[in-house]
């Protein structure tokens, strides 16, 4: 296993063979996409509760919540199955 260290010495110019990466663009390019879903629910479904009388947000059910929480599910869902296959 590779460990991270906080010493000056500059890390190997490549991984040591048979480890894997510990990132690379594509996996930060999809977190970082999941992160903007989640964070966009969380923005409209604040707006929602500021703009949107009461009455009219009774139910759960909204499709401000299903952004949020497809959001916070798929970001779970994508760091989880990483650390599986790892």
């Amino acid at each position: 296993m590779r460990r991270i260290s906080f010493s000056p010495d500059p890390p190997p110019a490549r991984p040591v063979e048979g480890e894997r990466p510990l990132s690379n663009v594509a996996f930060d390019g999809v977190i970082v996409t999941l992160c903007a879903w989640f964070l966009g629910g969380l923005y409209l479904d604040g707006w929602a509760h500021q703009h949107i009388a009461q009455a009219e947000l009774e139910s759960f059910f909204t499709p401000w919540h299903a952004m949020l929480y497809s959001g916070l599910f798929a970001s779970a869902g994508a760091l989880g199955l990483t650390v599986f296959w790892n």
